[in-house]
């Protein structure tokens, strides 16, 4: 996979690393340990491109995005010269809810060389991809136009089983339309990326 760009990050927060826990948990037999592991294996640093936003001339009017929501179904607008540092979108993805998650088919296993230039076609910029611990993992990030929050996007890629996850993080103001739209989006994007 080529590496993208000219900054480098290590993208640490992103990767999660499935721990056994010590103990069992004895208080509640009727529900599944869950992994937690207090340390996090860092994402080897990657090679990617970015540019910075441009100044805005007037701040976002809070008001007319609730009119228009209270009027109507708000419509998924991606801007597609959005930019975020990623510094910025590090700290975005700690700060950010997850709004949805689900496990894809195996048939839906996207090659990297679709994948990113049928995201970026979108509004959908990619701000990292690698692969660690035998994991294919990609990081995407889109603005919806009119507001200052951003849609972080996660596709892993078990590379021996060809499961494919994909996550999406974002403000907890972000209407719960505009999430759904982008899902769908990134699940029509992905079956257009599959590896032949």
């Amino acid at each position: 996979m080529s590496n993208r760009g000219e900054d480098h990050i290590e993208m640490e927060t992103l990767i999660k690393k499935p721990s056994i826990p010590s103990k069992p948990s004895s208080e509640n037999p009727s529900e599944p340990d869950k992994p937690f592991s207090s340390t996090r294996p860092k994402m080897p640093a990657i090679t990617m491109k970015w540019k910075a936003p441009e100044a805005t001339s007037a701040a976002t009017k809070p008001s007319l995005t609730v009119a228009k929501a209270a009027t109507k179904k708000l419509k998924l607008e991606l801007d597609h010269k959005a930019k975020l540092h990623p510094k910025r979108f590090e700290s975005m993805w700690d700060e950010y809810v997850e709004r949805f998650q689900t496990d894809l088919s195996e048939a839906n296993r996207p090659d990297s060389d679709k994948l990113i230039p049928n995201m970026e076609a979108h509004g959908i910029s990619c701000m990292a991809s690698g692969t660690v611990n035998g994991m294919e993992k990609f990081v995407f990030y889109g603005k919806q136009q009119g507001h200052s929050w951003f849609f972080l996007v996660s596709v892993d890629v078990t590379v021996a089983t060809a499961k494919t996850v994909l996550t999406v993080r974002a403000s907890s103001d972000a209407a719960n339309d505009l999430v759904l739209q982008l899902v769908e989006l990134l699940k029509t994007t992905i079956n257009e990326s599959v590896a032949l």
